[in-house]
């Protein structure tokens, strides 16, 4: 299963999940963490200068369509209506256990990786 695009360079907000609860782009994200943990998630990485590390997540389709064990353009697996809750779409009715993703860098290996 593969969550993304290779060749992706901008935020989608046209694709949506099913109901159009939320663009399929929201998958992925990043977080910027300071000592309020108050700094919202964005679709970009735009900060790197965080006090308490930086956070880069990703959600996994959690939906089945029952048939097809692989499809090289992943259309076997779809999003759930809210990415990581919600309902699936009845083209793809048996819920699969969610992957999530997430992971952390602390301040000090950011200021290493953006002083190379």
């Amino acid at each position: 299963m593969i969550s993304g695009e290779t060749t992706t360079r901008s935020y989608d907000n046209q694709t949506l999940t099913y109901l159009n609860t939320r663009p399929v782009a929201d998958r992925v994200s990043y977080r910027c963490i300071n000592e309020a943990n108050d700094i919202p998630e964005t679709h970009y990485i735009h900060e790197t200068n965080c006090v308490n590390g930086f956070r880069a997540q990703i959600n996994f389709q959690s939906c089945w369509d029952g048939v097809n064990l692989y499809l090289p353009d992943s259309s076997h697996v779809a999003y759930l209506s809210g990415i990581d809750y919600g309902v699936c779409p009845p083209s793809h009715p048996v819920p699969i256990p969610g992957l999530f993703f997430e992971y952390v860098v602390d301040h000090v290996s950011i200021q290493n990786l953006t002083s190379a």
